[in-house]
């Protein structure tokens, strides 16, 4: 007799195996993200992009990381985050020289997966850890906001990914025009937001 497999099992199998998938490749890459101020919830019931498109980026996402990591020179001269969604890359982040922002975009632009870049590295001093530190304390008031609301539903939370760097706000995600107005405007009212960059992908 086989035995039938609740759909909740099979979510939480395959969530406990991207889990598995991130903590095997470095824990310096998750570190990387840890402190860019991002959070990005996994709920694949509710993601608008398929597994193995989630896979991919997540993939893509830890494989730069490492090697922007692994780069002693930028490593040492700048400060960048990397997010991803759908295959369009954010990168995020500090670097005094251009030059070696150029050479992160150079690495970016070599993956298969990647259908856009948006660069939003700023040609300045590096950020110290008492500016990443307000940067994720605003992180988690700007979460707070967003799962608290009423106008903000749990297929929009799982579809959005928020990035703080330096007191700005960006926005990540397939999503309606509509709902991208919602998250706007929830998280304007958010005391010390500098600003918000919205890097979504729309669905009408």
């Amino acid at each position: 007799m086989t035995k039938a497999i609740a759909p909740s099992a099979t979510l939480n199998a395959l969530r406990v195996g991207i889990l598995f998938f991130i903590v095997s490749l470095t824990s310096g890459c998750l570190m990387a993200q840890y402190t860019a101020g991002t959070l990005a919830v996994v709920d694949i019931a509710n993601d608008r992009v398929s597994a193995g498109v989630l896979f991919d980026d997540t993939r893509l996402e830890l494989t730069l990381l490492g090697k922007i990591h692994n780069d002693e020179e930028i490593n040492k001269q700048s400060h960048i985050n990397v997010n991803i969604k759908n295959g369009v890359i954010l990168l995020t982040g500090e670097s005094p020289r251009r030059e070696i922002t150029e050479r992160i975009l150079t690495l970016a632009r070599t993956f298969e997966h990647t259908r856009q870049i948006v660069n939003q590295i700023a040609t300045i001093k590096i950020s110290d850890n008492k500016s990443r530190a307000r940067d994720l304390w605003l992180l988690g008031r700007v979460k707070w906001a967003l799962v608290t609301s009423d106008d903000f539903d749990e297929k929009v939370q799982a579809n959005t990914s928020v990035i703080v760097e330096r007191g700005i706000v960006y926005l990540m995600g397939i999503v309606t025009r509509e709902e991208a107005r919602v998250a706007t405007d929830i998280i304007r009212k958010v005391p010390m937001v500098k600003k918000i960059i919205r890097v979504f992908e729309y669905l009408d």
